[in-house]
């Protein structure tokens, strides 16, 4: 008696104990689920340990943060400089600077601020209408939108100032809208004011001069990105019906809020999942097992999953819901299994508990092989440095890890308790049967076999060349997550086609000496870095507190462009700034431009989209920049990036073996006025002190974490200086913040992850197969179904060029974990018909012919489920990820039917061992 039968039957002996510990967990995650928390925290998506989110979490209290709502205001006919359009852009600045949601406009569902294109669009929104009157909580209470009235910026917001010279040369900033002009001097007036302003003209104002801007920055602790959605749909609407003008709103807190009003929507297409799903069950099985089994599992797996999330205070995130919704599935999916192999035990043994002990004990290890290697899938989400991925890892591996109860024992549990079927007589569909069989005879003929490995083979080779290609981040404008002809999209494209552009990349010119950003190398350094990035394609411009002063100089020269300069001394340029400031009545209106200890100054890069090329290129050449132009002080620090040898230019090999060393280069003055010279600095040394008393130290906290450099200045502890370099007194770059920094580092951190994933994944996936049957030849065998329909879906990601982020990884993560449960249970059925069968082809063919039957069915109950939501869903992502997701089962299912037989037959006898 094998050990599998020993626990089997154990298990039937005391079922009343594992039925009473069941229960009493089910009960006790049950209670957690009123904890239960569905929100997206915007600080979760970013990788924290990366050095670009350093500096972002250094500067966004300072400069801002990537939590900004940007809305274009667009005239039907005509420009910008009519009364009823300022006063529209007026109408909408001060909705956005709002710190309360109304209470009547928040008592509305986020769906009632949508509004469908098309029939089926339609349809599907008058669903979810109904759904939302029955179900939606009673949320007519005042909101906070989290806004930071300091960074609320446009036409007529009191950030946007009119710098002139009076008769008696003092300097004034009146704001540039003060009053509302009526006539037509009073708007000719305010034309020329919006143009001789760098900081408005191109920025605020369209260059067509048909289109002006509103920026508005939200706090992430305060932010309730579904109300906040709710109240910027509702001021666009208020403003489209009392203006002649078009409102486009786009922006982080938007996206997430777009996610909110479609969340209805999402359950309605799990439902509607389900219903199919229980459909299909009964149009197979014809048979209440074969319906409650799989759907009484599910059930229990979802509240030990959502249970499970509460007790350990894990938010879920509406863009990912998917990922447990796909777990889920795959219970039923192990259900479906047992409850084939339990009827094909029934017919022949015609006793209920014998047919469920043999039925278990046969699929207790394929069984328990499957979940494992889904487990090791799901956990390899987890090893992204990004708090969203860390959470969803550890979650769905415990979501799946519970299937090993919630079906493989509860499915055992409910046959032995409930009454013997009717019927002995096992139904299968004749058409399946019939095609199951004729595949059956193709991979045990030699010519059969040979073309189907053949085929197999082009298809991989084909769709590994395609998978090369596959993007890693956005690569297509606007977001992916919703359509192009989506409100967000549209207004993405329109804001990036009229202005400067909609992402900006935050770079800050940083002096450890006050008051050196000042100096007139420094404002040359800094425009240098500018004009250096304006040479990208994709940058539509940049603007710095060195823009302001040349147009201020410019000012006390009778606006003559040739005194379009920065001025000659240190002390000039501090105090035209001062006077900038003080020309003012509100203070801070230098903020967004300068810190106000005088240490550092930002520099703002604005680009027409965030597509991976236009993000990678943008890091490339601000990396080139800062190789070749330093503005280095009287002692410079800086960690040179080790070399990478040919086999370490994968950044996944980063997060095995930790990144190369750098080595610590540094160079130092003897004296004032006298050229630095480099220090003779030992290879490999990690710390290292001046003679003047500061202290040097590369520190290496984790395995993939980077290296960090830690300065110690005379009577100070160390500090972390993220960007590598520490300058006495010279001027520094660090960089990078803004959407564009925020995206970079999301992308190489996914980079890093999704090829350490894969490779994880299969090593892993790999050895259990190998402990398990002890075979290298079947684990291989194994490996490549698994390899075909991986391949398969990445290929489809590169045709459709839907790019590796943050919402697909963890689908395809899962998607590698589930696709091996095929091949596992068709091999695992081989081997224990090859101990019944006299020959090796007989028992592949009737392997294909019964448990090829349950993976026939569980892969099309899949496909069939998730496939429409292709057409219904407003999500592009659901919409792509369905696709993906069906390649991958379709492909998976016919390499575990056809491919791994068919090697089977092909391959010599000495190579099977008991198979043979």
């Amino acid at each position: 008696m094998s050990w599998a039968e020993r626990f089997s039957r154990f298990f039937a002996r005391q079922r009343n104990a594992f039925a009473l510990v069941i229960a009493l967990i089910s009960g006790f995650f049950l209670f957690q689920m009123r904890h239960l928390e569905i929100y997206t925290q915007f600080l979760d998506l970013l990788p924290r340990n990366h050095p670009f989110i350093h500096t972002y979490e250094t500067y966004r209290e300072v400069y801002g943060n990537a939590n900004t709502v940007v809305a274009a205001i667009v005239v039907r006919d005509g420009d910008i400089y009519r009364p009823e359009i300022l006063r529209a852009i007026q109408k909408l600045t001060s909705e956005l600077d709002s710190s309360v949601v109304p209470a009547e406009v928040n008592a509305h569902p986020a769906s009632y601020y949508v509004t469908p294109k098309g029939i089926v669009a339609s349809a599907v929104h008058a669903l979810v209408t109904f759904a939302d009157r029955l179900f939606h909580p009673s949320t007519a209470v005042e909101a906070d939108t989290g806004v930071d009235h300091n960074l609320v910026t446009s036409l007529t917001d009191r950030t946007a100032r009119d710098a002139r010279v009076q008769l008696d040369g003092t300097l004034i900033s009146p704001q540039m809208v003060e009053q509302i002009p009526e006539d037509e001097a009073g708007l000719n007036a305010l034309r020329e004011k919006v143009r001789r302003n760098p900081s408005v003209f191109g920025v605020l104002v369209s260059l067509d001069e048909k289109a002006a801007l509103v920026r508005a920055s939200f706090v992430e602790t305060r932010l309730d990105y579904g109300a906040l959605f709710k109240h910027l749909q509702q001021a666009k609407r208020d403003v489209e019906k009392e203006f002649p003008v078009e409102v486009y709103v786009t922006g982080q807190p938007l996206l997430f809020g777009w996610a909110y009003a479609f969340a209805t929507e999402i359950l309605l297409v799990f439902a509607s999942t389900l219903a199919v799903s229980v459909l299909l069950l009964w149009a197979y099985f014809r048979r209440f097992y074969g319906v409650f089994l799989p759907m009484s599992g599910a059930a229990v797996n979802v509240i030990w999953g959502l249970g499970f999330a509460a007790w350990f205070g894990f938010n879920l995130d509406p863009l990912v819901l998917v990922v447990p919704m796909l777990i889920t599935a795959r219970a039923i999916s192990h259900s479906v299994q047992f409850v084939e192999r339990f009827y094909e035990e029934y017919e022949i043994l015609g006793d209920k508990n014998e047919a469920c002990i043999r039925s278990m004990a046969e699929l207790l290890l394929p069984g328990t092989l499957a979940i494992l290697t889904d487990v090791f899938g799901l956990l390899t989400i987890g090893l992204a440095t990004i708090p969203l991925m860390s959470k969803l890892g550890l979650l769905c591996a415990f979501w799946a890890t519970s299937i090993l109860v919630t079906e493989m024992l509860l499915n055992r549990l409910l046959i032995l308790y409930l009454p013997a079927p009717r019927e002995r007589l096992h139904r299968i569909s004749p058409l399946t049967a019939r095609v199951l069989a004729r595949a059956a005879k193709i991979v045990v003929s030699p010519a059969g076999a040979t073309a189907v490995v053949s085929l197999f083979a082009i298809q991989t080779g084909v769709c590994f060349w395609l998978a090369l290609e596959v993007p890693v981040g956005d690569n297509r404008p606007g977001t992916p997550i919703l359509y192009p002809n989506s409100e967000f999209n549209v207004a993405a494209r329109e804001i990036a086609n009229r202005f400067y552009g909609l992402d900006d990349l935050l770079v800050i010119a940083h002096s450890n000496a006050l008051g050196r950003v000042y100096a007139p190398d420094s404002f040359k350094f800094i425009e240098s870095l500018q004009r250096a990035m304006e040479t990208d394609e994709n940058a539509g411009g940049s603007l710095s507190l060195v823009d302001l002063q040349k147009s201020t100089s410019r000012l006390f020269h009778n606006g003559d462009p040739r005194w379009a300069m920065w001025m000659q001394t240190t002390s000039e340029i501090a105090g035209i700034s001062y006077l900038m400031e003080t020309s003012v009545p509100a203070p801070g209106i230098l903020d967004p431009y300068r810190s106000r200890d005088s240490a550092s100054l930002a520099v703002r890069i604005f680009y027409r989209d965030h597509r991976a090329d236009t993000v990678s290129a943008a890091i490339a050449r601000l990396e080139e920049f800062t190789r070749e132009v330093r503005l280095d002080g009287s002692l410079a620090v800086r960690l040179v990036p080790g070399q990478r040898a040919w086999w370490r230019r994968q950044r996944w090999v980063d997060a095995l073996l930790g990144p190369p060393r750098p080595t610590l280069e540094v160079s130092e003055a003897s004296g004032p006025g006298a050229a630095r010279k480099p220090v003779d600095i030992p290879a490999g040394l990690t710390h290292y002190e001046t003679p003047d008393g500061f202290g040097l130290d590369v520190r290496h906290p984790s395995l993939r974490a980077p290296y960090e450099l830690w300065i110690k200045t005379p009577g100070q502890d160390y500090a972390l200086q993220p960007s590598g370099t520490w300058l006495k007194d010279g001027v520094e770059l660090r960089w990078a913040a803004g959407s564009i920094g925020v995206l970079a580092a999301a992308n190489q951190e996914i980079e890093v992850s999704h090829g350490l994933s894969l490779a994880i994944v299969f090593a892993a996936t790999f050895g259990v197969l190998l402990l398990s049957y002890r075979s290298l030849i079947l684990s291989l065998i194994t490996l490549a179904s698994l390899a075909s329909g991986s391949l398969a879906a990445l290929a489809m990601q590169s045709v459709l060029n839907i790019g590796i982020d943050v919402n697909t990884l963890p689908v395809q993560a899962i998607g590698v974990g589930l696709g091996v449960d095929y091949a596992i249970y068709l091999v695992d059925r081989i081997i224990q018909e090859r101990t019944r069968m006299p020959t090796r082809d007989a028992a592949i063919q009737h392997a294909i012919r019964t448990t090829g039957m349950a993976i026939t069915f569980t892969a099309s109950t899949l496909v069939v489920g998730i496939a429409f939501w292709i057409p219904i869903s407003s999500l592009r992502f659901s919409a792509e990820m369905s696709l993906l997701l069906s390649v991958l089962m379709v492909v998976d299912a016919l390499g575990a039917i056809l491919l791994v037989p068919a090697i089977m037959h092909l391959l010599p006898a000495r190579l099977l061992g008991r198979l043979a």
